[in-house]
């Protein structure tokens, strides 16, 4: 939902002719002008961060014939970044993959147990082709995945987040950027898709910005009849939650200024 928090208008000059419908509909396309002026300002929430989780009975990476890193039972998780992804995108990623139940608990329930409760590891793998795409041609698209610099950056946030949060020695990962030859034991098999919260990054970024404010002053007068001195004017209410036409357009010729919240 897009949101104009504290609209203030102010117009000076601008005529109405007598009849009351076409004074909403001139504030109506007028309101809809400053929208549209508004919507570049906006942040707009686009593609998520995605993890493919897969529980492993072991698990690892080489690269030009060497091992890299190898793990035995736990998650090796395939990490794909969003062109739009965000620090938020990483700890919600970061929270849902170490809380992810794979495990059955002691008593031998299903789905109750994640890799901190049955002390497993982990391996991490940087996997910009899960935002890939076919072309008409049917030729891989990557364009929806973050460019490489950033992305690297973004991951090593990540892979530190996940250390930080769980056990360093139990973290292991590849190596961004290069040819990898990735080797797993599939457990069950049991293949999890985890896709950041959209809504939850809108959430974040509005408690951490507050609501996206579009400042306009508006004050609109009508010039047809002042000679007579009773044309109608419009005259916002100070103070209401929406505009609501038939209380907003007055025949009165009042000035005031409004602040108001627009939802669209």
């Amino acid at each position: 939902m897009l949101k104009f928090s504290h609209c203030r208008c102010r117009l000076g000059g601008v005529g109405f002719v007598s009849r009351k419908s076409r004074h909403r509909h001139s504030v109506l396309r007028f309101l809809l002008g400053c929208f549209a002026l508004g919507v570049s300002t906006l942040t707009s929430v686009e593609g998520a961060m995605r993890l493919v989780l897969q529980r492993v009975k072991s698990a690892s990476v080489r690269v030009e014939g060497k091992m890299v890193s190898s793990i035995g039972p736990g998650i090796m998780a395939l990490v794909g970044l969003h062109e739009h992804d965000t620090e938020a995108d990483l700890d919600y990623c970061c929270r849902k993959l170490l809380a992810a139940k794979l495990w059955a608990n002691e008593n031998g329930a299903q789905w109750r147990h994640g890799v901190k409760q049955k002390n497993l590891e982990l391996l991490l793998v940087s996997q910009f082709t899960l935002y890939g795409t076919l072309s008409k041609k049917n030729q891989p698209d990557y364009k929806l995945s973050m460019k490489a610099v950033q992305a690297q950056e973004m991951y090593s946030q990540f892979l530190t987040m996940v250390r930080k949060s769980y056990d360093e020695t139990k973290v292991q990962d590849g190596i961004f950027g290069a040819m990898m030859d990735v080797e797993l034991i599939n457990d069950g098999p049991v293949t999890i898709m985890i896709d950041s919260d959209p809504q939850k990054q809108v959430d974040d970024e509005e408690e951490k910005v507050d609501e996206v404010k579009l400042e306009v002053t508006v004050r609109m007068i009508n010039l047809t009849d002042t000679a007579v001195g009773n044309g109608p004017y419009f005259k916002p209410l100070e103070g209401c939650s929406r505009y609501e036409w038939e209380e907003c357009v007055q025949p009165r010729r009042i000035k005031k200024s409004c602040s108001t919240s627009f939802q669209i």
